[in-house]
């Protein structure tokens, strides 16, 4: 049986706080932490992203983010920028957001004993 230092704990660890976006915080920069399914009374997915500070900032899904972030996964950098409202085809209105991913680069273990 394996010790108990190799096991790792999975899912979110510690607070994690809501981002809403608002004229001075627009953009949201981090790698995808976690995807989180069937949360809070309403049964609404959250994306779990961690900044450059290490905090958890969680994002709620929205029609367009769900169709966005189906193609990150997770431990890729992502962006999100919110555009703002539009106005829908049914004549109410929806939030728009940017999505850009870009993957985080590995380190290769060769390259670290290698210095």
């Amino acid at each position: 049986m394996a010790a108990t230092s190799e096991w790792e704990t999975v899912g979110a660890q510690g607070e994690v706080t809501i981002w809403t976006p608002s004229d001075d915080d627009k953009v949201l920069e981090g790698v995808l932490h976690e995807v989180s399914k069937d949360v809070g009374p309403n049964k609404s997915t959250i994306y779990v992203i961690k900044d450059k500070e290490n905090t958890l900032l969680g994002v709620w899904e929205t029609t367009v983010l769900a169709s966005k972030m189906s193609e990150i996964s997770i431990g890729n950098e992502v962006r999100i920028t919110y555009l703002g409202p539009r106005p829908s085809k049914k004549g109410g209105t929806y939030h728009d957001f940017k999505v850009e991913t870009r993957p985080v680069e590995e380190v290769v273990i060769e390259d670290i004993f290698s210095e």
